[in-house]
C-alpha cells in the first residue's frame, strides 16, 4: 500500500445510494426472474459442483443464491453492507448455506482460501473509473487460479464516439418507453455520474492484464458480455 493518500474509496456511494435499506429493496424490486440467466452462468461456465466461485458486486444476492447449488463453494462481496444484509436474508430463506458474504469490492477483496476457479461480475464495475478498472481488473487476474474464468456484463459503450449524444439519447428514451422498471432520471444519472466506458477500452484492459478475451458481445450499443481465461 501507498505511503501517500492517493488510493480510491470503492465503499464511497456512486449513483444511487445503496446503503439506503429502501433504496436496496427497490433495487431488487426492480430486478426480473433471474433463473434464466443462472441456467446459462451453469452451463457458460461449466459448473459442476466443483468449482469455488467469486462474485464481486453481488448485489441482492439473486444471482449467488442462484448459481450456490452448482458450486463447491460461493464467496459473495459488495461494498454495500446493506446489500450483503439482503443477500445474506436472501440465502437463508432458500435455505442455502454454501454462500459466504464479505464486505469488500474489486479493489480492497483479497481471497486467502481455497483457489478461486470462476469470477463473475455483473453490473458493478462500472462504479469505478478507467484507471481503477483497469487495477480491478488485474486484481481479479492475480486471484484467479490457472485455467480460471472471468465472466464480466456491464454497461458498456460501442457506438462511435462522433455519435455519443445521439446514442445516449437513443438508449435512455427506448428504456423508458419500453417499460424498463428503471426512470428516465435514474439512467441519466447513470451517464453523468457513473463510470461506464467504451468496449474498445475495456477490451485493452483485459489483454493487457493478461487475460485471453475468448468472446466479447455486445448489445444494443450499451452493454456488453465479456469471458475471459487465465491461461498463465
Amino acid at each position: 500500500m501507498s505511503k501517500f493518500d492517493w488510493f480510491y474509496d470503492e465503499v464511497r456511494q456512486v449513483g444511487t445510494d445503496f446503503t439506503n435499506m429502501e433504496q436496496v429493496k427497490k433495487y431488487d424490486s426492480n430486478m426480473s426472474d433471474r433463473s434464466g440467466e443462472v441456467k446459462k452462468l451453469i452451463s457458460v461456465l461449466k459448473l459442476d459442483g466443483s468449482q469455488t466461485v467469486l462474485e464481486i458486486g453481488t448485489g441482492t444476492g439473486s444471482i449467488a443464491v442462484g448459481l450456490a447449488s452448482a458450486c463447491k463453494h460461493f464467496y459473495a462481496i459488495d461494498v454495500s453492507k446493506t446489500m450483503l444484509e439482503y443477500a445474506s436474508e436472501k440465502a437463508r430463506l432458500h435455505e442455502v448455506d454454501n454462500i459466504t458474504f464479505n464486505h469488500g469490492g474489486f479493489l480492497t477483496y483479497q481471497h486467502i482460501k481455497e483457489p478461486i476457479h470462476r469470477i463473475i461480475s455483473h453490473f458493478a464495475l462500472h462504479h469505478l473509473p478507467d484507471f481503477w478498472k483497469s487495477i480491478a481488473i488485474q486484481r481479479m487476474y492475480d486471484q484467479l487460479e490457472v485455467g480460471g474464468v472471468l465472466y464480466l456484463q456491464d454497461v458498456v459503450y460501442s457506438f462511435p464516439v462522433r455519435n455519443y449524444e445521439e446514442s445516449i439519447d437513443s438508449w435512455i428514451e427506448d428504456m423508458t418507453r419500453n417499460g424498463s422498471s428503471f426512470q428516465e432520471a435514474e439512467w441519466c444519472a447513470h451517464v453523468r455520474d457513473e463510470y461506464s466506458t467504451f468496449g474498445w477500452i475495456l477490451e485493452g484492459m483485459l489483454r493487457n492484464s493478461g487475460f485471453l478475451l475468448m468472446s466479447a458481445e455486445y448489445s444494443g450499443n450499451t452493454y456488453a458480455t465479456y469471458m475471459c481465461k487465465k491461461e498463465n
